[in-house]
């Protein structure tokens, strides 16, 4: 942190086992072009999860670890805790750290679009979803049932899946359940109908009615196309080095895709008569599956063209240009006019005046000196023009990145302001996934069996679990050899039969030779070696001799 020129916090707020509201911290720096995740903490909001609070929480946090929070962006969910206009987290850090720029998590504001966009058809949200979901609950709240679908799925020789549930909060979860209900579609009928027919459930009478219909067939095969589109733009926005140079194409590609399952049907979806076979040969007949023609062109008029329009139309407006981030691009070479010099001559001028603005804002000590990196721009760009290797990047962050080694030590000496910006830029926060898998990991951590485990305890063994090396590549070793210098330990032989042998690196970190390699077993079944085993208990032995 001491070396970073700017940096992000991205914060979040949940609730552990012992029901106590929580704040957990993640950092996002940037050093020579290469985006850094790091675990901040996690900060207990003791007095309620208030904006006032939090920001109270936040400030108490920087002061203990040493983050100016006057060289930081913020990044969060859209909840109007954090994101309120006027006393929001966001607003009343910006009002007093002008520097800081709020960032709604792109993954988050992908899935509102996609929620937004499903809310446009009525037949999605109001028949289709709640029977995807309802179905669910039929059978995951009975054993029985459960059982009795997985006993059907044998006989038709279906995979045997279980059903997942479709999340009214994070509408992309569907993309599972509406996998795993194609898969068993038949099963799933068939069950159904056995429930109504052999125990005259009514709840399965009703559930058999909206499911075998072919609209509701229909609407599987469609959401297998769309939402595999959708959920590989998460997965993008979920990587943990992501930048926003990265968002733009990957919102195109997305955007791109979905104007061609407009188009033209998708692959499911295309072998709607195959799959209406398949089906009846397993006993179910869809109603009205003859004319399948017909009636998918009805289907694309009221469903799939409405549902794709009104999803671009989300993504983009939950997408906006934002100015500053247009703006970065003086740092992308490959869009540099090189070879008309009167146009690269102007080239960038407006985009630096833009980020001056916001980084030079009133209220605000100036971050970095106008005049120079005006000039340092013009020297930027002659030095692309001459060098064919800095026009490779593609990105703000590839071209920063080739800056900082060592054959173009010379220019990115002489561009400090500009690398400034640069980094302020990079900064950016673009996601808040990293503390959704915090809570995640606290989840694992603390447990109902260790509910009474401590914050400062809490927070570092998810520090251990986020940020920590893999268990693959850990010293033991050295770690035994820390461990025992320390102070002086006291250990019990023992007869567990558990044999964990540890090697003649700690032995000679502790100070003690290797050659013997005879084992004794010690408390916690740790198998070691005699000399091993002397020179952690020599100090302990020692101090009881003198007493």
């Amino acid at each position: 942190m001491e070396n970073a020129v700017f940096m992000s916090i991205v914060a979040d707020e949940s609730t552990d086992v012992s029901n106590i509201s929580q704040l957990v911290i993640h950092l996002r720096l940037v050093r020579d072009g290469d985006v850094q995740v790091r675990f901040g903490g996690i900060v207990p909001l003791t007095e309620g999860c208030s904006a006032n609070n939090i920001v109270r929480a936040i400030k108490d946090w920087a002061e203990d670890t040493g983050v100016d929070l006057a060289k930081c962006h913020m990044g969060s969910d859209g909840a109007s805790t954090f994101a309120g206009r006027i006393n929001g987290v966001a607003a009343q850090l910006q009002r007093e750290y002008p520097l800081m720029r709020w960032i709604h998590c792109v993954a988050h504001r992908e899935a509102l679009a996609a929620a937004d966009a499903i809310a446009t058809v009525p037949y999605l949200k109001e028949t289709f979803e709640p029977t995807l979901a309802g179905v669910y609950r039929f059978f995951n709240n009975s054993p029985v049932r459960e059982a009795g679908l997985h006993r059907i799925q044998a006989i038709i020789d279906e995979p045997s899946l279980k059903l997942k549930e479709p999340s009214s909060v994070r509408w992309l979860s569907h993309d599972g359940a509406v996998s795993a209900f194609l898969a068993s579609y038949a099963s799933i009928v068939l069950a159904l109908e056995r429930e109504a027919t052999e125990r005259h459930d009514a709840a399965a009478a009703g559930w058999v009615k909206k499911v075998k219909t072919v609209k509701f067939f229909s609407s599987l095969l469609f959401l297998h196309d769309v939402l595999p589109v959708l959920v590989k733009l998460s997965k993008a926005f979920q990587q943990r080095a992501i930048n926003f140079a990265s968002l733009e194409p990957a919102l195109s590609t997305t955007k791109a895709s979905l104007m061609d399952l407009r188009a033209a049907d998708g692959e499911t979806l295309s072998s709607i008569e195959d799959q209406v076979a398949s089906v009846r040969n397993n006993g179910v007949n869809l109603p009205r599956a003859d004319d399948l023609q017909g009636w998918l062109d009805i289907f694309r008029r009221s469903t799939i063209e409405p549902y794709i329009d009104a999803l671009l139309a989300a993504l983009e407006a939950r997408f906006p240009q934002l100015p500053f981030l247009s703006a970065l691009s003086i740092f992308q070479p490959n869009i540099m006019p090189i070879e008309d010099t009167e146009k690269l001559a102007h080239h960038g001028r407006q985009e630096l005046a833009t980020l001056l603005n916001i980084v030079n804002s009133e209220g605000a000590d100036q971050f970095v000196d106008a005049t120079e990196a005006r000039r340092e721009l013009r020297h930027m760009k002659s030095a692309v023009k001459v060098t064919p290797a800095l026009r490779s990047a593609s990105s703000a962050s590839d071209f920063i990145a080739l800056l900082c080694k060592p054959e173009h030590a010379d220019l990115k000496a002489s561009l400090p302001e500009l690398m400034r910006l640069a980094d302020w830029g990079l900064a950016l926060p673009v996601a808040s996934v990293e503390c959704e898998r915090d809570f995640s990991k606290m989840k694992l951590i603390k447990t109902p069996l260790r509910n009474r485990l401590g914050n400062v305890n809490l927070s570092r063994l998810i520090r251990v679990s986020v940020d920590g090396p893999s268990i693959r590549t850990f010293e033991f070793d050295e770690a035994l050899a820390l461990w025992h210098q320390r102070r002086s330990r006291r250990l019990h032989a023992g007869s567990s039969t558990r044999a964990v042998t540890t090697s003649s690196a700690s032995t000679t970190a502790m100070g003690a030779s290797s050659s013997v390699r005879s084992k004794s077993t010690v408390a916690d079944g740790v198998s070691i070696s005699t000399t091993q085993r002397t020179a952690i208990q020599g100090p302990y032995l020692e101090k009881k001799k003198k007493k």
